[in-house]
């Protein structure tokens, strides 16, 4: 995956403007941020492919099954490639499977940005993220 000039700056100030922003489906969800996250560290516009398209659980699951994706699969399509667990670091993605869903979290390095339903977009530390199976 080609990175821009300064990816990692971008990441943190992309991340640093998403902290504590409510959580809101097709916006704020792990989707969109990990899509947002791509979007900063390769000057793509991926997020702008899928912002709005949901607006809760339902609907975010009928949006993939009609489109037969998921965030793995549209990960890979844009680029992404797994790495072994315990190897991420700052600007991978961390899939979790989580309540029925496969949940991505952007690794900032010791700390991870999630969305939580709960509470919204926050930082989690890594290693609790890698400790949960997956």
């Amino acid at each position: 995956m080609r990175r821009v000039e300064r990816w990692d700056t971008a990441l943190f100030k992309w991340a640093a403007d998403r902290m504590g922003q409510p959580f809101r489906w097709g916006d704020t969800d792990c989707a969109m941020l990990c899509s947002e996250a791509h979007d900063a560290i390769t000057g793509s516009a991926l997020a702008q492919d899928y912002r709005g398209k949901w607006a809760s659980a339902a609907a975010a699951r009928l949006f993939m099954r009609e489109h037969d994706t998921d965030l793995l699969r549209g990960l890979e399509a844009a680029g992404g490639h797994e790495i072994a667990r315990n190897f991420q670091q700052r600007g991978d993605i961390i899939l979790v499977p989580q309540d029925g869903w496969m949940c991505g979290h952007v690794c900032l390095g010791a700390q991870s940005l999630s969305a939580r339903v709960d509470d919204g977009a926050q930082l989690v530390p890594t290693a609790a993220l890698l400790a949960l199976p997956g």
